[in-house]
């Protein structure tokens, strides 16, 4: 993400959509500002709110550092469309989840929930190319891989927070919980259904505790990752960091391998991942 693009910065201190008084911020404003002109410029979504919350992270051994003053009226320059331009990104957030709340309702005639029930292979098909795309093309590959290679903390997936420890695991975790059909509710109780292991053990016992296994190799491995993880990237390709990192990048690139195999071997041999 190019910080300027949303908001001023070391050096450009009256840069972006905030710092242009001319630009109206609005929902439909700012979706039509996002990605316009390159990828890197994000306007909305999390990412979007993280730099307005934490700001650059210009430190190395923490996050950005905003202060609350950047939100105050006579404090900061454009306090006012700051505060403004952050509820209504934040706002925006909510409207996209629940049109995802919305499509995944249960008993909901015509909604992409009640087509994908219905849709017999191809369904099990799009999961498992989620899965394997997740697992070796984004987080092995974007979030991983490009950030170790580079050692540059801009590449880190949260680099303003400095949380992309916790979403490494948590993306890993979630591979897990599609791949097992279980998950565990924040009160603490599981949800537990049908799964991609039950389906591929039927073909194939060994495979099946195969990938069991694989995946949650992955967990531990990110989980292993210690904080924060621009830390992690740098120095020599022996360093304690750097090896946990690509660890958990080479238990995923196998990880992704098994979901391929556990595809074919329930019938299905077109499958076209995500690579990096």
């Amino acid at each position: 993400m190019d910080e300027s693009f949303v908001d001023g910065v070391q050096g450009k201190p009256g840069s972006g959509l905030i710092g242009n008084r001319k630009f109206v911020i609005s929902k439909k404003n700012l979706a039509a500002q996002n990605e316009r002109g390159g990828e890197e410029n994000i306007a909305t979504g999390w990412h979007a709110i993280e730099f307005l919350l934490w700001g650059q992270d210009l430190s190395e051994t923490g996050p950005g550092d905003r202060s609350f003053e950047d939100f105050v009226d006579g404090k900061a320059p454009n306090a006012d469309r700051r505060r403004q331009y952050l509820t209504v990104v934040t706002e925006l957030l909510v409207d996209d989840l629940a049109g995802l709340v919305k499509a995944w309702a249960p008993a909901t005639k015509g909604n992409y929930r009640a087509r994908f029930e219905q849709g017999g292979k191809e369904s099990v098909r799009k999961i498992l190319v989620g899965l394997g795309s997740l697992s070796r093309g984004e987080l092995a590959g974007e979030r991983l891989e490009v950030a170790l290679n580079s050692q540059d903390q801009e590449d880190e997936h949260s680099c303003f927070s400095d949380n992309t420890h916790r979403d490494a695991v948590n993306n890993a975790k979630g591979i897990e919980n599609v791949w097992l059909g279980r998950y565990v509710r924040a009160d603490g109780s599981t949800l537990q259904g049908a799964s991609l292991r039950e389906l591929v053990a039927a073909k194939d016992a060994a495979l099946a505790e195969r990938g069991t296994r694989q995946i949650a190799a992955s967990v531990a491995a990110a989980e292993a990752i210690q904080a924060p993880f621009d830390r992690e990237i740098v120095g020599a390709k022996d360093a304690p960091g750097r090896q946990r990192i690509q660890k958990t990048i080479a238990s995923l690139t196998q990880q992704s391998k098994d979901l391929v195999a556990a595809a074919n071997a329930v019938g299905i041999t077109k499958l076209t991942l995500v690579q990096p």
